[in-house]
């Protein structure tokens, strides 16, 4: 039963299946993973595991490092992988491994459990027509939003209220804003540090001759972050306001 591994078709309504990057990062992970346990340099790597790094998987992958940590954290973030990195490697586990590897092995206690997975899944997809039928406005993204609400509750939750306390307003935001926010935890471990400056520096932008405020949803649209964080906006008003004065001292001076 080593040679394949079982995919149930509604994963086409998983909610990384559109993700081009995650969900080829998943699938790879499934087809390395040990599918019995093994020894490994005096280490045992269980069943579902499998060694390996960031950089070797984005050149099997042919992506980047950073998009490779980023499906690496949306998968953490959502209960799909564990990821135990060591000096030199990482050690990957597939959860549920049982469900996508079918062998003599699977317990009542595991059909149970896909059993219910599909129930749920099924109770989701009436719940969806009725909402439709009703002509409810939710889409089904916002539907797929809110499920994965509890994995990026945390940092989402702690930039609105940064936001809010800074801006004296609640942002909204989007599913495209939610997703940036990971992206951004993915590549800068102190996050919790960075929102609050970045908010700030937000705060202080003034866009001259341009009937504009940037927003919470401007600040995480494209690399804006990254580009508040490192004093692009700052720069650009510094050098008008030395402008100004050299106008000045030169007005100053021939008068």
């Amino acid at each position: 039963m080593a040679g394949f591994i079982k995919l149930h078709r509604q994963i086409t309504e998983w909610e990384w299946y559109d993700d081009a990057n995650t969900f080829r990062l998943f699938i790879h992970c499934l087809l390395e993973a040990n599918y019995t346990d093994k020894q490994w340099r005096g280490v045992v790597i269980q069943r579902g595991s499998f060694i390996t790094s960031q950089s070797k998987l984005a050149n099997r992958l042919k992506l980047s490092v950073r998009q490779v940590r980023t499906s690496l954290t949306k998968l953490k973030m959502t209960g799909e992988l564990t990821v135990k990195t060591t000096a030199d490697y990482s050690i990957i586990t597939v959860k549920n491994y049982e469900m996508y590897q079918q062998d003599d092995r699977l317990t009542d206690t595991l059909v149970t459990g896909y059993r219910q997975a599909n129930d749920s899944l099924a109770t989701t997809t009436k719940e969806y027509k009725e909402i439709k039928n009703e002509k409810n406005i939710i889409s089904l993204c916002e539907k797929n939003e809110k499920k994965l609400d509890p994995y990026i509750n945390p940092i989402k939750t702690f930039f609105i209220t940064e936001y809010t306390k800074v801006m004296n307003k609640k942002p909204f935001l989007s599913n495209q804003d939610c997703h940036r926010l990971i992206e951004l935890a993915a590549d800068n471990p102190d996050i919790r540090e960075l929102i609050p400056i970045a908010i700030k520096k937000l705060k202080a932008i003034k866009f001259e001759g341009i009937d504009f405020t940037p927003s919470a949803n401007w600040l995480l649209k494209d690399n804006n972050f990254e580009r508040v964080m490192n004093g692009e906006f700052e720069k650009q008003k510094s050098l008008r306001e030395q402008q100004m004065e050299r106008l000045l001292n030169n007005a100053t001076e021939n008068y």
